[in-house]
């Protein structure tokens, strides 16, 4: 596998960093490892100390994978979820109008049933 340095001057608002950072790295082949080695250093970039440790922890890579992959899944499904409670609140509404006009029907039927017309 070749490998590059990757040397981190400046944080991701560009100051310039107390210490550069020296990262060996191993040459990214596909555009989603590119994006993740992205994510990884402009996440880290206040911490810069911490990114050669992510980038050669298994286990970190994984969950920043996870996060820059699937964050666009949970926004989705929240705003799914907040929709189904939105439609939930209105079906509660058109419960109450529902209840509301059968106990009006319920009235008039009863009333008229009270003068002898039906």
């Amino acid at each position: 596998m070749k490998y590059k340095t990757l040397v981190l001057e400046r944080g991701i608002r560009g100051r310039k960093l107390k210490e550069s950072v020296r990262i060996r790295v191993p040459v990214r082949r596909s555009v989603a490892e590119k994006r993740l080695l992205q994510y990884i250093v402009e996440s880290l970039s206040g911490r810069s100390r911490l990114i050669p440790f992510a980038l050669k922890n298994l286990s970190t890579m994984k969950i920043a994978r996870h996060l820059l992959f699937n964050r666009p899944l949970l926004e989705e499904q929240e705003h799914i979820a907040n929709e189904i409670g939105e439609r939930l609140a209105n079906l509660d509404a058109l419960k109450i109008e529902f209840a509301e006009r059968i106990d009006e029907l319920t009235r008039l039927v009863r009333d008229i049933a009270l003068r002898g017309e039906l």
